[in-house]
């Protein structure tokens, strides 16, 4: 009998299986608890040996008769409970020859004749179960947020004891001089600025990293002689397992690939007293990257961190949460990427299609970087709908805005006004133009052993600021491949 998919295919004699079925259960039948009629048998006695009352048979008393201790005088050392102390006991009744099972009514009889239908249900029921969840550490609802960009958020993914050693790691380390300032932080008075002299607490961050690509070599979280190398091989460990389960969940294969520098990346952060991290993404299309764009093999793909603060963290006293802007309406469509192209932005829903669509870039038209269109997925996901003509990325994925996306680029009006960046570049008018309608604020507390899972491309965040305290975690990004390099004449080589 071949099973379907996600079960297991098994070929069996289902007859001989019910009937081995069936022989097992009659053998455990009594073992599973007294029934109704066992518990009369035990408290309802013949009056005479070896004949019942009138009325009464071998299982009590007949519908509508009144049994023998019903009336004012039941049989001598016999009250309503049963046998008085110390009374004889009258000899049992003996067993009717054609009854298999003598302890059920004639309607259990008849239920339990079909013993081996329900038993050949049972065979194959078990034969066909669900085979259990491929993922190892991650819910499965996990998937599901993350598939439609959400944040997912696993309380006590590590123990309390994991916790605290990778805390007491961290700190060590960072107490020894081996982290690194982060490469967003600057501590002057002028972005890029390293004067200590100038220290600017809300600046304060610095990573233990396990690879530096500024320096093309390995970091100091891969090191088997500084701190507690087997805790962090522990959670490398761990790590790995997630991103398998990330893989096959999200059904992004590419993501499981062994650690190596242009692979993953994974780090202790130390966030200062005061210190925060304007709202941003992890990951951005190349094509928006300038002169930087399609110089890696690899991109990020998903986001994770792993909070390591102590037991007493108070949100409310002591800040430091991530502060995410999810959809008002969750996703319709999975997001992130398509392909290697990776997503842009949003329709917004509307009452007369009330689906939330992430839009992606085609940032390769005819094989050529830098000739662009805009598109989204049709309604049974099977094609490529644009909504574009081919454009340039410089300057109008440079200088634009949602209302340049919406008024020149986007020729459907009514589609046009649906459509905002997932994260605009800066200006003076994306200021004035305010936030989008469709966001919604999600506030993460960051408490120790939490870990928070999300998609890098398609969920825009920031961290509040710590107040008093200082703030630790784990965190990192998996990668996948980068698409192939572009053939067109246009293409620049770096």
């Amino acid at each position: 009998i071949e099973g379907p998919a996600g079960y297991r295919p098994v070929s069996i004699d289902v007859l001989q299986a019910s009937e081995f079925a069936t022989e097992f259960l009659v053998a455990a039948w009594p073992l599973l608890g007294p029934c109704p009629s066992q518990r009369i048998l035990r408290v309802r006695r013949w009056p005479q040996e070896g004949q019942p009352a009138s009325g009464e048979g071998p299982q009590g008393p007949e519908k509508g008769v009144q049994g023998p201790w019903r009336g004012p005088n039941p049989p001598a050392g016999e009250g309503p409970q049963g046998l008085e102390k110390g009374a004889r006991p009258p000899a049992a009744a003996p067993r009717r020859p054609d009854n298999r099972f003598p302890f059920a009514s004639k309607k259990r009889v008849q239920q339990m004749a079909h013993l081996p239908m329900v038993a050949a249900i049972v065979a194959t029921s078990l034969l066909f179960a669900p085979t259990a969840s491929p993922l190892s550490v991650l819910p499965e609802s996990a998937v599901g947020t993350i598939e439609r960009g959400g944040i997912a958020v696993i309380p006590d993914f590590l123990a309390p004891s994991e916790v605290s050693r990778l805390r007491s790691d961290a700190s060590s380390l960072h107490a020894d001089g081996h982290f690194i300032v982060d490469a967003l932080a600057s501590y002057g008075a002028k972005d890029g600025a390293k004067d200590k002299s100038a220290f600017q607490a809300d600046k304060d961050r610095a990573v233990f990293p396990a690879y530096i690509p500024s320096q093309r070599r390995e970091g100091p979280f891969v090191s088997r002689t500084l701190g507690d190398a087997d805790g962090r091989r522990r959670l490398t460990s761990v790590a790995a397992a997630l991103r398998s389960d990330l893989a096959a969940g999200l059904d992004r294969p590419g993501l499981d690939t062994p650690d190596g520098p242009d692979n993953h990346e994974i780090s202790f952060t130390r966030f200062g007293p005061g210190a925060l991290l304007a709202r941003h993404v992890d990951e951005h299309h190349e094509e928006v990257k300038g002169r930087a764009g399609w110089s890696r093999p690899t991109r990020r793909s998903i986001s994770w961190l792993i909070y390591l603060n102590e037991p007493d963290w108070d949100p409310s006293a002591d800040g430091g949460e991530l502060r995410t802007y999810e959809r008002r309406v969750p996703s319709a469509y999975s997001v992130g990427a398509r392909n290697g192209d990776l997503q842009l932005g949003w329709l917004r829903p509307t009452p007369t299609d009330p689906t939330e669509r992430p839009v992606f870039l085609d940032g390769r038209r005819g094989g050529v970087s830098g000739r662009c269109a805009l598109y989204c997925d049709s309604d049974d996901g099977g094609r490529r709908v644009y909504l574009t003509k081919e454009f340039e990325s410089d300057p109008y994925l440079f200088l634009s805005s949602d209302f340049f996306v919406q008024n020149l680029l986007i020729k459907d009006h009514e589609l046009g006004k649906r459509f905002h960046y997932l994260e605009q570049p800066k200006s003076k008018l994306t200021e004035y133009l305010g936030v989008d309608p469709g966001e919604q604020i999600k506030d993460v507390s960051p408490l120790g052993g939490t870990l928070v899972v999300f998609d890098s491309v398609a969920l825009p965040h920031e961290v509040l600021p710590s107040i008093g305290r200082e703030r630790w975690a784990a965190s990192g990004w998996f990668h996948e491949a980068q698409q192939p390099a572009p053939t067109g004449s246009r293409q620049i080589i770096l």
